[in-house]
């Protein structure tokens, strides 16, 4: 039959299709009397109501649409009508699918289906039900002589076998070899029927994975463009209800969804480039906020008309062609940069709208995307920068950040970058992924921290998980443990991620974005209550995955290891070399000198760290001695062997660029650092942490020494009169690595950033707090000292 030839009527006005298993259907009836003979049209008034989907639609808007009603959808290709979707679908397939995949694969083949007639009887229709063990019947126009559709065939509707019963005289049986099965047959039926779930029961425990409840607004909103359906329709009502009543920016993605983006930068470049408007033309909402579902972050105030573009770098592992992209996109830009960022992943600076879809092109055809990177997306994952070449590792991180990096960003029905399953979360959410007891990957300031842990009967390796770290300007703190613990295999984590993000997604705040992060909604549960809320979730996967209480950790001792240097691999004649990137800045030249160096002696291959810096990995120790004589780590600013201070300084963007910072961080940070080495000598690496602002995007309260933008005041000596200058607060005693704590009190404030002021300042820290004592100096050095003094 031609399948294209189908159509789809409703002489009812509304949809009467229900469920199968599978449908089977009658064409032409011999039997006489009341009920025998009332055509199935008279019928159809009182069949019961089906859904339609579409063959693209995902899984989780399918049975969201079947829960608490018929429990079956009839699902077209255009329109052709494929196949069904019911309870049985979803109880035979759901070990092999995510709710976000497309339904198609999992339906009963339309083939598969047998029909009535409209002119058929109630007994035909009963008698080939019964035959074929079928509990529903689709009834159409033109069927053939073997009950099958045809291209002349018209869908009028569906009902159940009860429905046609119900048809019959009171008392009355259809007249067919049905009725004279044995008795052990309708028993085994009936037990049968009766292990089957609850009709709507089953379906609602599903259904809470994309949406408590299918929304009214927005269900089934699909983006003609692209054709995938928009963020806010997989959301509840009830949160479609609370945005209604929530932030400025609530209101921005509920008038136009921020998953537009994927879309609007081509057509806002097209435009630029055509000369038909300019950058400070486009709507200020498309322009301020969801351009940031692409990762380009307009930064108005300092460079207007130029963008941040952050990208995506599961666990900061880039290439030598990527980098060398990198410095493409932002070569001959003014202020074009390249910036390593805290969470270990790449933003190009100095990008400019009309330029956006060449980027995005461009990293997608490396494999990589700067889709739902920035405002409330799940944002880079952070994993362990030795994974796969460290002795002392308990996980592999990098199949993990890979894969959760496609849980978010790759939509699974179309293969293409952008998942609107996760197109409107609340605000952002951060995932680490620990690989040994270093915690490299800072566990304690994510929303979800996966700390790597042995269980403690089976020896199986895992994660406990930690719950709600963040750093915000209204509230720093470190996550909680969650007491729970799962094997550290790909389903497990992607799973578990899969559910908090789904329970944050749909339940957490809207209205005020400083309380719109994890923490908070744990805190408005409770730690077991929101475990429970977790496994619930994970169980109605069915992926066989399960959550059990923490375990308890290592405690022998440990000391934290580190990145910076040059340090045996635990393959044979192979070592991983540190290169200090002084505050994660990169030139457009310092981009490809890595991407030579990588070349050359890491087979191209390049680790960013959250400190902003990188490690060539799978060094040839053969070659270790000419990678440290190569000019691009002598002659500039990168450096494999800096001193405990220089090499050890994190830098937030700073005024240069962040509309939001009260100073500049990162020329003051590399300044600073250099004067502080050539001053005191300490005898461990000194983590000094800078930031502009009480956003803390420099992460201060995790460092030795934090250095945070704020007021001072200082002498003016033309006027006598104290004025107000750049300044900052100090923080000192922030801790990482295994029982990590936050410093959350600045120790000093009202600094005056000038480096005459603030180096006085740091230097007595130094030696008050971490022993540092005044530089020795060479004898050379000395006597120039000396001499200095005598004759100056």
């Amino acid at each position: 039959m031609t399948a294209s030839a189908f159509t789809v009527t409703n002489s009812m006005g509304r949809n009467v299709l229900v469920k199968s298993s599978p449908l089977w259907m009658s064409s032409t009836s011999t039997e006489t009397g009341s009920g025998k003979d009332t055509p199935l049209s008279q019928i159809l008034e009182g069949g019961m109501e089906y859904q339609k989907a579409k063959s693209s639609d995902r899984v989780s808007n399918v049975v969201s649409s079947i829960a608490g009603k018929s429990g079956l959808a009839l699902v077209y290709e255009d329109d052709t009508p494929l196949g069904i979707f019911t309870r049985k679908e979803y109880s035979q397939y759901k070990k092999e699918f995510m709710l976000t995949s497309p339904v198609k694969p999992y339906l009963t083949p339309i083939d598969d289906v047998v029909c009535v007639s409209t002119t058929d009887t109630a007994n035909t229709g009963i008698c080939l039900m019964e035959e074929k063990g079928a509990e529903y019947v689709i009834v159409a126009d033109n069927v053939d002589a073997n009950y099958r559709l045809n291209a002349n065939s018209v869908i009028q509707g569906v009902v159940s076998i009860n429905d046609l019963k119900g048809a019959l005289a009171k008392g009355e049986r259809a007249s067919c070899d049905v009725f004279k099965k044995k008795a052990e047959e309708e028993e085994a039926a009936a037990k049968k029927s009766a292990e089957e779930p609850a009709p709507s029961k089953k379906v609602v425990e599903v259904v809470r994975a994309a949406a408590s409840a299918p929304n009214t607004d927005f269900a089934n909103e699909i983006d003609s463009r692209t054709q995938k359906p928009t963020g806010r329709s997989f959301l509840p009502q009830e949160t479609i209800e609370r945005a209604k009543k929530g932030s400025p920016i609530e209101k921005v993605k509920l008038a136009k969804d921020g998953t537009a983006a994927f879309v609007d930068v081509y057509e806002f470049a097209a435009k630029i480039r055509a000369g038909e408007t300019d950058w400070d033309e486009i709507e200020k909402a498309d322009l301020e906020t969801r351009l940031k579902w692409v990762g380009m972050v307009h930064r108005g105030k300092r460079t207007p008309g130029q963008f941040m573009m952050r990208l995506r770098v599961p666990n900061g592992i880039v290439n030598a062609d990527q980098m060398r992209f990198y410095a493409d996109c932002v070569e001959n830009r003014s202020k074009g940069v390249v910036d390593i960022t805290t969470r270990a992943n790449i933003q190009l600076r100095g990008v400019k709208l009309e330029d956006g879809p060449d980027v995005i092109d461009g990293l997608h055809s490396r494999n990589q995307t700067s889709f739902h990177s920035a405002l409330d997306n799940v944002r880079n994952m952070v994993g362990s920068p030795l994974a796969g070449i460290d002795d002392q590792e308990l996980v592999d991180t990098r199949p993990l950040c890979n894969a959760l990096n496609d849980l978010i960003s790759l939509d699974p029905v179309t293969n293409t970058r952008g998942n609107p399953y996760w197109g409107n979360l609340p605000r952002k959410f951060n995932i680490a992924v620990s690989g040994s007891r270093d915690d490299f990957a800072h566990t304690n300031i994510n929303d979800i921290g996966l700390d790597p842990c042995k269980h403690a009967t089976t020896g199986e390796m895992g994660f406990n998980v930690m719950l709600g770290g963040y750093m915000s300007i209204k509230r720093v703190a470190a996550s909680i443990p969650g007491n729970m613990w799962i094997p550290a295999d790909r389903t497990s984590v992607v799973t578990l991620c899969e559910a908090i993000i789904r329970i944050f997604r749909d339940e957490g705040e809207r209205k005020d974005r400083q309380k719109a992060r994890l923490m908070w909604l744990v805190e408005k549960y409770g730690v077991e209550d929101f475990k429970k809320a977790v496994i619930k979730e994970v169980d109605s996967y069915d992926r066989g995955v399960t959550i059990q209480d923490a375990q308890p950790h290592d405690h022998s001792p440990f000391e934290r290891r580190e990145t910076m240097g040059v340090h045996k691999q635990p393959q044979e004649g192979l070592s991983r070399v540190g290169i200090l990137v002084p505050a994660g800045r990169l030139s457009a030249e310092e981009c490809r000198q890595i991407a030579d160096l990588a070349d050359n002696y890491s087979a191209g291959e390049i680790r960013l760290t959250v400190e902003q810096n990188i490690i060539l990995p799978n060094v040839k120790d053969t070659d270790v001695k000419s990678l440290l004589a190569e000019p691009a780590l002598n002659n500039g600013r990168l450096k494999v062997n800096p001193g405990f201070i220089e090499g050890n300084f994190v830098s937030c963007t700073g005024a240069e660029f962040c509309g939001l910072a009260l100073i500049e961080t990162k020329s003051h940070a590399e300044s600073v650092a250099k004067k502080l080495e050539g001053l005191v000598d300490v005898d461990r690496p000194i983590r000094i942490h800078w930031t502009g602002c009480p956003n803390s995007c420099g992460q201060v309260q995790v460092a030795d020494i934090g250095i945070m933008g704020g007021p001072a005041k200082k002498l003016d000596p033309e006027t006598g009169k104290m004025k107000a200058v750049p300044g900052c607060k100090i923080f000192v005693g922030g801790t990482i690595g295994e029982g990590a704590e936050l410093q959350l009190e600045h120790q000093e404030q009202g600094i005056p950033l000038a480096e005459e002021e603030l180096v006085p300042v740091l230097v007595d820290i130094l030696k008050t707090n971490f022993g540092a004592t005044d530089k020795k100096k060479g004898k050379r050095a000395a006597i120039k000292s000396f001499v200095t003094r005598v004759f100056s």
